[in-house]
């Protein structure tokens, strides 16, 4: 597991408060757009001196649209589809970054066996 991955214990809190549940899709999860979204904000500012518009953040029921779908892991075939990569090309990306020499001590990510595909 690399330093960006999420423990089990991590995963079960952030279910717990309704951030981020399973996905039907394997190698997903399903991430709530509150999660995403800065908080509302009490303060605003204003400006005279030029024209002014205002940004506002506000609860939706939910829906849906309210879940986006994200790798669970940045080392993964998903996270080369969500980036784009259809998903046989994702696949042979990920199998050379799999089958790399010295694993263990090397800090490729599956992004530097890109640019033989």
């Amino acid at each position: 597991m690399s330093d960006i991955e999420l423990t089990t214990e991590k995963v079960k809190c952030l279910q717990d408060e309704n951030y981020i549940r399973p996905s039907q899709t394997a190698g997903k999860r399903k991430v709530s757009s509150s999660f995403l979204s800065p908080p509302p904000s009490s303060a605003s500012a204003t400006y005279s001196s030029s024209p002014s518009a205002s940004i506002s953040f506000r609860s939706r029921g939910e829906s849906a649209s309210d879940w986006v779908e994200f790798p669970e892991s940045c080392e993964s075939v998903a996270a080369l589809e969500h980036v784009g990569f259809e998903t046989n090309t994702a696949v042979q990306i990920f199998q050379r970054f799999r089958d790399r020499m010295n694993a263990h001590e090397s800090p490729n990510t599956p992004f530097d066996f890109v640019q033989d595909s």
